[in-house]
């Protein structure tokens, strides 16, 4: 198996005064959604975790 995250990319129209801060990634200069992805040696897809905002650190704590 091959853990791997990537940050989706979005726009961030219609985000209001401070509420997109959370989806900014310092790392990545842009506004995303932080997803870990599960595959396995082939590169077929095992299992994606649900998105959570950018700004969220790979190893932080991912709520239910």
């Amino acid at each position: 198996m091959i853990l791997d995250g990537t940050l989706l990319r979005i726009d961030r129209v219609g985000m209001a005064s401070g509420y997109d801060r959370a989806f900014y990634s310092g790392k990545h200069k842009a506004h995303g959604l932080n997803v870990q992805v599960i595959a396995d040696p082939v590169g077929r897809l095992v299992w994606i975790s649900p998105p959570m905002p950018g700004a969220r650190h790979d190893m932080g704590p991912r709520s239910a």
